[in-house]
Parts: structure tokens; sequence; C-alpha cells
């Protein structure tokens, strides 16, 4: 039953509860604050590391987020089912079709991830536009559907 604890030791850890109530922690403010802009591998990589915990572990964890408070949010960010598609155009450097609110209106665009930027007001997906051949950047919360694209299709 202490799975967790044997694991937490073999890397030489020695409070496994502790230690991952503060991974968990540490890991729901990246969620919460939306320091990370895809969140949903993360979120379920720390309920795996929660329901490992012993029962006591899970009630210190419960008590040590209610006794922290965060304020502000840094970034604006867009409606959930594009961010997982954005999420996993990203991670597996898959192309995407966009449905984008630019500043002439609403665009269609393939396009694919190079690098994610997050500042403090808005996240900012620096891509290749397959369409176009060249560099764009494009402000996650104007993007306003995506999915994936098979790699033949997404060449002009």
């Amino acid at each position: 039953p202490d799975d967790l604890a044997k694991a937490w030791a073999d890397l030489g850890l020695h409070d496994p509860a502790r230690e991952a109530s503060l991974l968990v922690t540490a890991g729901r403010l990246l969620i919460d604050q939306r320091w990370m802009p895809f969140t949903d591998t993360l979120a379920t990589a720390l309920d795996k590391v929660e329901s490992a915990l012993p029962p006591r572990g899970q009630r210190d964890l419960a008590a040590l987020r209610r006794s922290l408070s965060f304020v502000g949010v840094p970034a604006r960010s867009c409606e959930q089912e594009v961010r997982e598609v954005i999420e996993s155009a990203w991670i597996e450097q898959r192309p995407l079709r966009i449905r984008y609110d630019g500043a002439r209106g609403e665009a269609d665009r393939t396009v694919r991830i190079r690098s994610v930027v997050m500042e403090r007001t808005e996240t900012l997906l620096n891509c290749d536009d397959l369409d176009k051949g060249e560099a764009r950047q494009f402000k996650l919360h104007k993007v306003m559907a995506a999915r994936l694209v098979e790699e033949a299709s997404s060449v002009s």
C-alpha cells in the first residue's frame, strides 16, 4: 500500500507525502494561475500523484491548499476545446488548422507551432504559417477554433 513511499525512497526523498503535497500544490498553482497555457496533461499527472498519497497525506494536502491564496490570472485564455487541440499540436509537433480573429477579421490558417511565449497578459503562439510559408505569431485568446490536420494536407 505504500508504493509511493518506496518510489520516493528510491529517488532519495524522505517524506513522500509532504513532498508530493508540495509538488501537487505547485502544479495546481501553475494551472490556476495559467502560468502554463496547456494544463490537461499536467492536471492528469497531478491527479495521479494525489491519488497515490495515503489518506493522511491527502488530508494534509487539502489543508495545505486551503491555506494558500493566489490573486490574479496572468494570461487570457481560449475555449478549453481549442486549448486541448493546440496542446496536442504543440507537444506532438503536428500541423493544425485554426480559425483566428485577427486585425483584418476572421481567417483560417494551417500552422505548425514552433514555440509558446507566456506574457503577463496573453499567450503567444510562434508558428510557421504553412499556407503562406512564413513565420507568424498568433494570440492564443484570439484562436476561435482549432483542429489537427494530417501532414500531407498541410502542404500546398
